[in-house]
């Protein structure tokens, strides 16, 4: 090294390089949804996915039967083939060489600009990977209510999984297809960010003025693989969020990890619609009874998911009815036991919903761990910033939330529940 910046880009790579898994570890402190799935065992997603087989029963009339079989032999029409696929995550950085550029501060040593950079990327990383996880697995936060016409206010379902800062695209449903809403923003660079959000109105105000209609699908705008969306699981770039491993047939897509659900209904989830009632003791029974009955022997849901908003309808509503156990804010979540059951709720959760797991039927599986990356294969991982003194790199993972059991329908998400002002 030389002077007050790095000699060469090397010297950067070999600093950012060294703090690789110091951010993987830094990062799973600020997501307390995804951090509560293991690493599945054994499972290497290829470039293309990885394949498993898995058995279907049938009983004597033809139909399915409420079991599966697995790691069988599979034999005729008796077995499914399920792909779990690799999607990306990649988180933008800029390095500047001269450090009184990037800290302001003449005094800071070589190897703390690296950790400052880490430190802003670990925060946007962490944030978006969460989203992700919890949500549709489309890239889908959220969808307009009401239209908008060259304004400021947007009003949405639900602004939980929105950001300060962030930058919004516009998708509309065509048929299979998602549109761009051009009316809204062209691209990454005219993107409406967001300044501001109301939690008690589901507003969101922009820092520019857009046209929309109801009904648009709103999406983190990027120029990274993220930007290939779609209302379709299997295409998208997206990780599969819970919201879409715990979803029914049609609801999101017809196809969940290759299998098409019209033809193995049992591995769709199970969906239960509140009609807008509070979540209720009985309510839960009797979705944890179905659990248990599409689950079998062996098999039982052991963690309730939801916003805190739902946690807390129930405690205010049931409280004399039921036992459960105050826990404490981990992470940024809540948990509580009810009855035997973990009860984690966290602000990132779709409003007006509470989901139930079997944890260890959900898992990580990966291609390539959060590491310094090219934005393309053979390609340096940095780029020099035309006329400035600056590089630009990238930080990678490539994995996916996979569901990994064999008994998909006992997954249960009551939704359409009551929903007070957060």
């Amino acid at each position: 090294m030389a002077g007050n910046g790095f000699e060469t880009i090397q010297e950067v790579g070999n600093v950012y390089q060294s703090k690789s898994r110091a951010f993987e570890k830094i990062q799973n402190l600020e997501t307390p949804v995804t951090s509560m799935f293991g690493e599945a065992d054994g499972l290497d997603l290829g470039a293309k996915g990885t394949t498993l087989l898995r058995t279907y029963s049938i009983d004597a009339t033809g139909g399915p039967t409420p079991f599966f079989n697995t790691w069988k032999t599979p034999g005729a029409n008796s077995y499914m083939v399920v792909t779990l696929l690799p999607k990306k995550m990649t988180i933008p950085v800029m390095i500047y060489k001269d450090l009184k550029a990037f800290t302001n501060s003449p005094n800071t040593a070589y190897g703390d600009a690296p950790a400052e950079i880490l430190q802003a990327a670990r925060d946007y990383g962490a944030r978006m990977r969460e989203l992700q996880a919890v949500g549709i697995g489309t890239g889908q936060i959220a969808e307009a209510v009401g239209a908008g016409t060259a304004t400021t206010a947007l009003v949405v379902d639900d602004v939980t999984q929105f950001i300060i800062g962030e930058p919004l695209e516009a998708f509309r449903v065509s048929g299979s297809n998602w549109v761009k809403v051009t009316t809204f923003a062209l691209n990454v660079d005219n993107a409406p960010k967001v300044t501001d959000i109301n939690y008690e109105t589901n507003t969101v105000t922009l820092d520019r003025n857009a046209t929309w209609l109801s009904g648009d699908i709103l999406c983190k705008a990027t120029t990274m693989d993220q930007a290939v969306y779609g209302n379709s699981m299997q295409t998208s770039a997206c990780y599969a969020g819970l919201r879409g491993i715990v979803s029914e047939q049609g609801e999101f897509d017809d196809t969940f990890q290759n299998v098409n659900l019209t033809n193995y209904p049992l591995y769709d989830a199970t969906v239960v619609d509140a009609s807008g009632a509070p979540i209720a003791q009985d309510l839960l029974n009797q979705t944890l009874n179905r659990a248990k009955f599409y689950s079998g022997m062996g098999k039982e849901i052991d963690i309730l998911l939801s916003d805190r908003q739902q946690l807390r309808v129930f405690k205010n509503t049931e409280l004399q009815k039921v036992r459960y156990e105050a826990g404490n804010i981990e992470a940024g979540a809540v948990k509580v036991m009810y009855d035997k059951f973990e009860w984690v709720a966290t602000n990132d959760i779709y409003g007006g919903e509470v989901m139930l797991l079997m944890k260890d039927d959900i898992k990580w599986a990966y291609k390539q761990k959060l590491k310094l990356s090219p934005p393309t294969e053979g390609a340096s991982p940095f780029t020099q910033i035309s006329n400035t003194d600056a590089f630009s790199a990238y930080y990678t993972e490539i994995a996916n939330l996979c569901y990994v059991g064999t008994k998909r329908k006992g997954l249960c998400r009551i939704t359409n529940l009551y929903q007070p002002t957060k």
